[in-house]
């Protein structure tokens, strides 16, 4: 079979003799054995750099000689012609031959043009191969106009003449020598007319293309050109995003929970006509379906987060669409989208599941299912929910299903009740505080699409609103009880003695930003400082290793009280002409600013006023801020946001940014927090304040007396958060609940090397309670033997408190204290732990670790790690090795350098997702060789 040849053959073949001592240069005719076709214009020209002209060429294509002929006599001066056909050179005779720039009809070795094309030495033996002649010619004819780029190597090989050919013929630019993948291939679909190009390529090349698609997109390709022979390749990815719905597994399927019956007909009957309608009778079979699905919905959930958010929601749409054609009914339609990882339908399906979960876990609370049953339920049902392909979509309601299930582990951890006020203060601020967060959170989430979440997530804010009440009315009474009876403490920390107790110490430092938020609850503080420690490079400390302080304000917790007290540094009432000298004598003689609202308008140009910007550049001056957005929020009758961030408090993010330029600590406060309006009042009572008042207390509210109350010589404060005296707003302040009482005070550093001496540096993770992470551990059999065979185990026992008992019975949290232990006599290790503390390798790393961590707490950390199957949440890590979770990573560093031998990391910490993880094996061959 002769070489079909093109316009690249000709030229090439061309130039070659042009460049040809061997050629005669005073002839202008060039024989060429090929097939006698040709496909293109019969005349052109090309440019010769070399001698800086253009040639004029004809093409005769010519089955005879005496075809030959005709086009010798036909030929024009100035034009070279180039003559096509399948003779022999002795069949032309010595006449002809004399015309020719060579002396024969010369024949055109295909791969030879190859080589030269791509700049190659040699070709790989198997690309020559008789089979792959087709390749050749289509290398020859998909030349780009510049030529192919030339090979970084000297071999041309079958896979990378592929590729080049594949991607060309294709249309994909800028393709390297990487094969065309199921993503690339799945896009292309989409150019309908690259799709016309392709489909006009001779039959062996598009089958030889196909082909060779098919390996490098692992079948994806077998499907899409199944499509094209029914007429629906343009509805490829769609139809790919209906696909991983019908043939993969259902999205929210529990193993517990099957898939009905129903579904599962359903879900045949669709495949039947799937296959019938765009695959025609030659269907793919299953494996390269599914493959076909899962790259459909890779390529949209990238498209999705990259910038074509719109493309990839109406390819959505048309996939749902298809399955709706499939289904044939409505409720077919549902049955198939809800299998989807990808399709909106999907999505609702998996929030449909957590509904579902959710209501058994409130039945578990009223004692009809066992709790840690239902609740494991949620936290698979939620997991799955995080786990769909478009969940940046709809991140808001993911977050509000993800507090929601944070808020059913609160309510199945019952908690013994706190003994003191300070420790009443300090669990609002480091547990309830965070159930604020959550309930803030359902409270406005948005179930327009899920309506089944709407009921669910009203009874659980209930649940958990009572539960709050309550905790509300037992703080309320020890707060007044400890009021009217001494208002001292050596240690707690009142607004009035904040400066004293907290910014002092900073300013022996370096002289403190002090930010007062007007109205900042609790779980805003801590919302805003995860944030800014999290995200915004802030250290974070504070006075005790454990974590967090509290603060208490004043009852009533009313600005010109609480606000002027924190402000004096005494306790006092007042307003801005009494704070601002009173902030000035408290510093006696060290420079102070302080600067209230009207001063911190800048000018044009300016996030910030310049003299506030001035003060804070100074380096011998405390400066203090207040700043109103969330009480003027509220004022405004507007709640603010779900969850408050920097940039939503007015001048925040400025104060923040100055400060740390100048390299200052921040002391972020309140004077006071709030509560949110629940509608009409609880109380009939009158009163010119919002949550305080004068007379008889009434249900859910109570009577506050002693030195701390400024207002009178007594108050009768609201708790229930449902009590106003004054018309409605978005919120209130003045009474005596956990969440306007109780206030946080976030100290932030840009180093430890301004640590106050006796004070701590936090981890910005370990901070929130054990119960807002879902547990990482899982019921896995240990590496090491059955401890239950043999009781003595490799590190001493720890004094441990009673596990807190769920209303079934079920332990929740098996909490270790930090409490050293009577070291054991010696026994034989049988753990995996005890095992690797004894190795010859653990004695050789501690010799160059001072202060190690003990060996026991170590073999303690790794055999917890080992039964949990290598991960544990902070909050786990914390309770088995005694130490504080907010200091966590000081810790785990010193273990990790006594396990991540020659860098390797046996031992993972992710303050991010609050993890740690053990590679068990990696372990054993590092301390054990096995």
């Amino acid at each position: 079979m002769e070489l079909v040849a093109n316009r690249s053959v000709v030229e090439h073949e061309l130039r070659r003799a042009l460049a040809s001592r061997r050629a005669n240069q005073k002839n202008s005719v060039l024989l060429l054995r090929a097939a006698p076709e040709w496909r293109g214009e019969l005349e052109f020209s090309f440019e010769d750099k070399d001698r800086d002209r253009q040639i004029a060429v004809t093409v005769a294509p010519c089955a005879t000689v005496l075809a030959v002929l005709s086009a010798l006599a036909d030929r024009r001066d100035g034009r070279y012609l180039v003559v096509l056909t399948p003779c022999d050179t002795r069949e032309v005779g010595d006449s002809v031959l004399a015309l020719a720039l060579y002396p024969e009809i010369k024949p055109v070795d295909r791969w030879d043009l190859v080589k030269d094309a791509f700049g190659a030495v040699s070709l790989d033996q198997v690309l020559t191969k008789k089979d792959n002649r087709w390749v050749a010619e289509a290398l020859l004819d998909a030349q780009p106009a510049g030529g192919w780029r030339r090979l970084s190597g000297t071999v041309l090989s079958r896979a990378g003449a592929l590729n080049r050919l594949t991607a060309t013929r294709l249309g994909i630019e800028d393709a390297d020598d990487s094969p065309v993948d199921a993503a690339a291939l799945l896009q292309w679909t989409g150019d309908r007319a690259a799709i016309e190009t392709f489909g006009r390529l001779r039959e062996e090349e598009r089958t030889g293309l196909i082909a060779w698609l098919a390996e490098t997109t692992g079948g994806v390709a077998d499907v899409v050109f199944a499509m094209d022979k029914t007429g629906k390749i343009f509805d490829a990815v769609p139809f790919g995003l209906a696909a991983a719905a019908l043939y993969g597994p259902p999205a929210h399927a529990q193993a517990a929970a099957p898939e009905p019956a129903s579904g599962s007909d359903e879900v045949f009957v669709a495949r039947v006509r799937a296959e019938e309608r765009y695959l025609g009778r030659t269907s793919p079979d299953i494996v390269a379906l599914q493959t076909f699905g899962q790259a459909s919905e890779s390529l949209v959930t990238r498209w999705a987060d990259n910038g074509h958010a719109a493309q990839a929601a109406a390819l959505c749409e048309r996939a749902e669409a298809i399955l709706a054609e499939l289904a044939g009914t409505e409720d077919g339609r549902q049955v198939l989208a809800s299998r989807s990882r990808v399709l909106e339908a999907g999505l609702d399906a998996r929030f449909t599941a957590l509904a579902d979960a959710l209501a058994a876990v409130l039945a578990a609370l009223d004692g009809r299912t066992p709790a840690q049953v239902a609740l494991a339920a949620a936290e698979e049902a939620v997991a799955a929910v995080r786990e769909h392909g478009r969940k940046r979509d709809r991140d808001t309601e993911i977050r509000a299903a993800a507090d929601a299930v944070r808020l059913a582990r609160w309510l199945t951890a019952p908690e013994e009740p706190p003994a003191t006020l300070a420790e009443s203060s300090t669990r609002m601020l480091r547990s309830w505080a965070w159930a604020d967060r959550a309930l803030a959170s359902i409270a406005r989430a948005n179930t327009g699409r899920v309506p089944a979440l709407a009921q669910i997530y009203a009874a659980l804010w209930e649940r958990a609103r009572d539960r709050r009440a309550r905790l509300d009315a037992e703080f309320a009474g020890r707060y007044a009880a400890w009021t009217q009876n001494s208002s001292e403490s050596d240690d707690l920390l009142l607004v009035e003695n904040l400066l004293d107790r907290i910014a002092r110490p900073v300013a022996e430092q370096r002289p403190p930003v002090i930010v007062v938020l007007d109205g900042m609850t609790a779980a805003a503080g801590i919302e805003l400082a995860g944030e800014l420690t999290g995200r915004g490079g802030w250290l974070e400390c504070g006075r005790k290793e454990d974590g967090r302080e509290p603060v208490l304000a004043t009852v009533p917790s009313i600005t010109a009280i609480s606000r002027t007290s924190l402000l004096t540094g005494a306790l006092t009432s007042g307003d801005q002409g009494q704070e601002k000298p009173g902030f000035a004598a408290f510093w006696g003689r060290r420079k102070s600013a302080l600067f209230h609202k009207a001063s911190l308008a800048p000018d044009p140009g300016q996030s910030l006023a310049g003299p506030v910007r001035s003060a804070i550049a100074s380096a011998d001056t405390v400066v203090a801020v207040v700043l109103n957005a969330i009480d003027d929020a509220l004022d405004k009758g507007k709640q603010g946001p779900a969850h408050w961030t920097p940039d939503q408090v007015a001048y925040l993010r400025p104060v923040l940014d100055e400060a740390r330029r100048a390299g200052r600590p921040v002391i972020l406060t309140a004077d006071h927090g709030h509560v949110l309006d629940r509608g009409e009042s609880a109380s009939t009572a009158a009163s010119e304040s919002a949550r305080y008042r004068t007379g008889t207390p009434g249900p859910g509210e109570i009577t506050v007396r002693g030195p701390r109350v400024v207002a009178g010589e007594e108050v009768v404060a609201a708790v229930d958060e449902k009590i106003h005296y004054t018309p409605r707003r978005a919120g209130y302040h003045g009474g005596a609940s956990l969440a306007e009482v109780v206030i946080p005070a976030i100290t932030l550093l840009l180093s430890d090397s301004l640590l106050p001496p006796g004070w701590y540096a936090y981890d910005a993770a370990g901070h929130a309670p054990a119960w807002w992470d879902a547990l990482a551990s899982r019921a896995t059999p240990p590496s090491a033997p059955d401890q239950a065979a043999d009781p003595v185990k490799a590190a001493p026992p720890r004094r441990r408190r009673p596990a807190v008992v769920a209303p079934d019975g079920d332990a929740l949290f098996d909490v270790t204290e930090a409490v050293p232990a009577q070291r054991q006599p010696a026994r034989p290790p049988v753990t995996l732990g005890g095992q690797v503390v004894a190795s010859p390798r653990m004695a050789s790393q501690r010799q160059g670790i001072p202060r190690a961590p003990a060996e026991a707490d170590v073999a303690a950390l790794i055999d917890a790690l080992d039964r949990a199957g290598g991960r544990l949440a902070i909050a786990e890590v914390a309770a088995v090795t005694g130490q504080p979770a907010v200091r966590m990573s000081r810790y785990l560093a010193q273990v990790a350098r006594l396990l991540n031998v020659d860098s390797y990391a046996v031992l993972n910490h992710s303050e991010a997702e609050r993890l740690v993880e053990l590679k068990v094996q990696l372990l054993r061959q590092q301390f054990l060789g096995e």
